[in-house]
C-alpha cells in the first residue's frame, strides 16, 4: 500500500543530527513507493538533497495541496503548524532528546503515536503525561549499503578520528584526547560544525581510520564500518562500545545521556584504548550492520503509520479543544523565555553601560597621558637649558682660574691661593648641581 506522508523538522539547513535522520527515512520509503513530502519553515542544504533524490520540500504547508495520510512529526512547533493545518490527519512524533525545548510532547488530539530514540527520550515522554501503551522506541540507525563494512584495522591502531557537530579544538575533552592519543603515537583528525568543518560523504571518511571518538549517529556509522568508537563529546565520556555493554548503549542511542564520566583525564582515555581488541570490534560491526539496519527501523515507522492511520482521525471538537490548550501551555512556556529575554536585555544594558564607563575612563586616561607628555617635555627642556648654564658656569670659572693663575703681578702667594681655592669650591659646587 501506497502511504503518503509528511515529514515535518525544525530546520532542514546544515548537515546535522535530525535532519539527516529525515533524509534517510525519506530515501528509504521513497525506495519503497510511498509520497513522501518533508516540511519545515526554514529549508537549506538539506532540503537541497531531498530534492536531488526526489523528495518534494516546502516551508508553506499551503503549498501542499493533496492532505497527507500521515505526518511523520519532529520538533513540536513545526508538527502543531502541520498537525492543526490538517487537525483529520494522524501525527507521529519523534522525540530527538529531552533538553531541548523543540523536543516538547506534542499535546494535540491527532497525535496517535510517539517514538522516542533512547530509554531517557521514553522517560521524557512518560514524564510529560504521554501514555505509555502510545510510545515505541526506535533507536537511531545506519544504511549499511552506504557504510559498508572494511577489512580488520591493523592494530596497534594508527589513526583517530573526532567527529560530531558539538566538538570544540579547545575543550578540555578534545585535549585530553589529543593527549592520549599522542602518547600512544596515533595521529588525530577532527571534523564537525563547531570545528570549520564539515564532511559530505562521511562513508568514505571512516574507511580512514581505526579509533572514532564521537556519539550517535557518528558512532554508530562508525562502528558499522568496522572501527573502535569510543562515546565521548565536549560534556564527557562514556567509554568503548564493546560487546558486553552494546545492549546497554543501544537503549541509550549511544548518545549524550551515557556520558557518566565528566571529569575526563588522559588516564581514563587510554584506559579504554588499551581496552579495545579486534575480535570485540568485529562483533560490535556486525550486531549495528544487522540490528540498527535502516531498512528495519522504517518496517518499524511504516507499521505505526498503518496503526495511526486505523485508529481514524480526531474528531474536529477534539483537535479545537486540544489546540487551545497547546496555544495556553506555549503561552506558559514562552512567558519564561520573555523573562529570560527582559533579564538578557538588562544585562546587555549593564554591560553597554559599563562599556560606555570604560569609553570615558580611556579619553581621560588619554587626556591625562597627554598632560604628562607635555609636562614631561617642558622639564626636559628645562633640564637641558640647565645643563647647558652648568656647563657655562664651568668653562667660565675654569677659565677665571687659569685668569688667576696666569697673573704676573706682585700678589701675595698666600692671597692668590685663596683665591685659587674659592674658584675651586665654586667649581666643586657647579659640579654637585
Amino acid at each position: 500500500m501506497c502511504v503518503r506522508i509528511l515529514i515535518t523538522n525544525n530546520t532542514l539547513g546544515l548537515r546535522a543530527g535530525s535532519e539527516l535522520y529525515v533524509f534517510d527515512i525519506a530515501l528509504e520509503l521513497k525506495k519503497r513507493g510511498h509520497k513522501v513530502v518533508a516540511y519545515s519553515s526554514t529549508l537549506g542544504l538539506v532540503s537541497d538533497m531531498l530534492r536531488n533524490i526526489g523528495v518534494p520540500t516546502i516551508d508553506e504547508l499551503s503549498q501542499l495541496t493533496d492532505t497527507p495520510d500521515v505526518i511523520h512529526a519532529h520538533h513540536h512547533m513545526d508538527a502543531a503548524a502541520a498537525g492543526l493545518h490538517f487537525p483529520t490527519v494522524p501525527v507521529v512524533q519523534a522525540c530527538h532528546g529531552w533538553a531541548p525545548w523543540q523536543e516538547r510532547p506534542l499535546a494535540l488530539a491527532n497525535v496517535r503515536q510517539f517514538v522516542a530514540t533512547s530509554e531517557l527520550t521514553r522517560e521524557y515522554f512518560v514524564t510529560s503525561g504521554v501514555p505509555s501503551n502510545r510510545i515505541s522506541i526506535i533507536c537511531n540507525f545506519v544504511d549499511p549499503t552506504r557504510f559498508k563494512y572494511f577489512e580488520p584495522r591493523p592494530t596497534p591502531l594508527r589513526r583517530a578520528l573526532i567527529i560530531g557537530n558539538s566538538w570544540q579544538r579547545g575543550s578540555v575533552v578534545y585535549q585530553r584526547i589529543e593527549e592520549a592519543c599522542r602518547s600512544q603515537n596515533i595521529s588525530l583528525d577532527a571534523f564537525g560544525l563547531g570545528m570549520g568543518s564539515s564532511v559530505s560523504s562521511t562513508e568514505e571518511l571512516y574507511s580512514q581510520y581505526g579509533l572514532v571518538f564521537g556519539l550517535g549517529r557518528c558512532a554508530i556509522e562508525g562502528m558499522a564500518m568496522g572501527c573502535a568508537v569510543v562515546l565521548a563529546d565536549p560534556n564527557g565520556l562514556a567509554g568503548w562500545v564493546d560487546d558486553e555493554q552494546f545492549d546497554r548503549y543501544k537503549l541509550g542511542n549511544f548518545g549524550f545521556g551515557l556520558l557518566n564520566q565528566r571529569d575526563v583525564t588522559v588516564d581514563m582515555l587510554l584506559s579504554e584504548i588499551a581496552r579495545i581488541n579486534r575480535p570485540d570490534v568485529e562483533r560490535v560491526t556486525q550486531r549495528v550492520r544487522s540490528e540498527l539496519d535502516v531498512r528495519t527501523a522504517v518496517n518499524r515507522w511504516i507499521s505505526l503509520y498503518e496503526s495511526a492511520i486505523e485508529e481514524g482521525p480526531a474528531t474536529t471538537s477534539a483537535v479545537i479543544a486540544s489546540a487551545s490548550r497547546y496555544v495556553i501551555d506555549l503561552k506558559k512556556h514562552f512567558g519564561k523565555f520573555e523573562h529570560l529575554a527582559h533579564e538578557t536585555e538588562n544585562k546587555i544594558s549593564t554591560i553597554s553601560q559599563a562599556k560606555d564607563d570604560l569609553i570615558l575612563q580611556k579619553k581621560l586616561l588619554e587626556h591625562e597621558k597627554i598632560i604628562l607628555i607635555d609636562k614631561f617635555d617642558r622639564l626636559f627642556r628645562n633640564s637641558s637649558i640647565r645643563a647647558k648654564i652648568r656647563r657655562i658656569k664651568r668653562r667660565y670659572i675654569y677659565n677665571l682660574l687659569l685668569m688667576v693663575r696666569s697673573i704676573k703681578l706682585p700678589v701675595a702667594s698666600g692671597y692668590r691661593k685663596g683665591l685659587e681655592a674659592m674658584i675651586e669650591r665654586q667649581q666643586l659646587k657647579m659640579l654637585n648641581d
